[in-house]
């Protein structure tokens, strides 16, 4: 860490100081809706990312938890099936999952994001 900068504690500590040493400090309006616009996507993308995160895990339990009961209940020849069907149309099924991918992000996150913009320009508390 460089000597320039600070720990979070040694910030807060700072501006507490400074906003308290002047009651003449005023932000502009601007710079308050802009930082708090700034936030509220960083947060907004951070929860999305999370809710995809949880999402695809559990699709993915899921589906380990059927080839499992699959192969312990005696199904391992239609395991076998489904497998070779895979390895046999593998260039399919890597373009099908590549799509899906992209999809679900630009469904659950990109399209998200971007309208979190104009739902907030036309909230009613929007300057």
């Amino acid at each position: 860490m460089e000597k320039n900068q600070f720990q979070n504690g040694e910030i807060d500590q700072l501006v507490k100081v400074a906003l308290e040493s002047t009651d003449e400090l005023s932000v502009p309006y601007q710079l308050a809706d802009a930082t708090i616009a700034r936030l509220r996507k960083k947060i907004l993308l951070k929860e999305m990312v999370t809710e995809l995160a949880f999402k695809i895990c559990i699709g993915l339990g899921s589906l380990g938890i059927l080839a499992g009961a699959f192969i312990l209940t005696g199904g391992q020849e239609f395991m076998e099936k489904i497998l070779d069907f895979l390895r046999i149309n593998k260039p399919v099924v890597l373009l099908f999952l590549t799509t899906s991918v992209v999809i679900i992000i630009l469904d659950q996150i990109l399209i998200r994001y971007i309208n979190a913009d104009e739902e907030s320009a036309s909230s009613p508390f929007a300057h």
